[in-house]
């Protein structure tokens, strides 16, 4: 995972690999870190790269956008695979997650 602020106040969160129980812990960490940055407008998830998610990396992700929402900070999952868009829209996240990079995200927006 890196991680990357822009001067536009977004972080991003490079996620690569598997999202389990040990990674999910350090995403979680590293994305409460950046939401309490000052100035950080935006917390992006690039999941572009990730190979596999299990249950505690999205609990995680519900987590950081709860957070996120209560301070008036916006989060985004970025570049999610067919299969994950798959999965989050069966699990009924798709409607309550901010989307982005992915077409039928796209054409839904």
């Amino acid at each position: 995972m890196s991680v990357q602020a822009t001067d536009s106040g977004s972080t991003v969160l490079d996620l690569a690999g598997e999202l389990d129980l040990a990674g999910a812990r350090a995403m979680r960490t590293a994305g409460f870190a950046a939401l309490a940055e000052p100035g950080c407008s935006t917390l992006i998830l690039d999941v572009a790269k990730l190979t596999f998610v299990d249950s505690t990396g999205i609990g995680c992700w519900i987590e950081l956008r709860k957070h996120a929402r209560q301070h008036d900070q916006r989060f985004v999952l970025r570049g999610p695979s067919d299969n994950l868009t798959r999965i989050l829209t069966m699990a009924g996240l798709a409607s309550i997650l901010d989307v982005v990079g992915h077409p039928a995200a796209e054409k839904e927006a």
